[in-house]
């Protein structure tokens, strides 16, 4: 239970930036020891889950859309304008 409210709790960053600091904050840790345990938990590391959270959000665009010429690139920038690094990246 209280490990999914952790994926919960990351997932609402799919569109914003964010820090491995702030992820901790919300459960009081400090963001080395929220990476460890996460990682520990999931076998991946807290920003590893946004990334991946991230390219399933596009991909799901990109079937729905049926637009399949349409490049990551594009969709990503769709979600993240101009900022569309933050995509990949977490928090630039």
């Amino acid at each position: 239970y209280y490990a999914a409210n952790w994926l919960k709790h990351v997932r609402t960053y799919l569109t914003t930036p964010v820090t491995l600091d702030e992820l901790a904050k919300a459960y009081h840790y400090s963001g080395k020891q929220y990476y460890r345990i996460f990682k520990t938990i999931f076998g991946i590391t807290p920003m590893e889950y946004l990334i991946f959270s991230r390219a399933r959000m596009v991909a799901k665009d990109m079937r729905i859309s049926g637009e399949f010429q349409e490049s990551v690139y594009n969709l990503a920038r769709a979600f993240f304008g101009e900022d569309v690094l933050l995509f990949f990246c977490g928090r630039l």
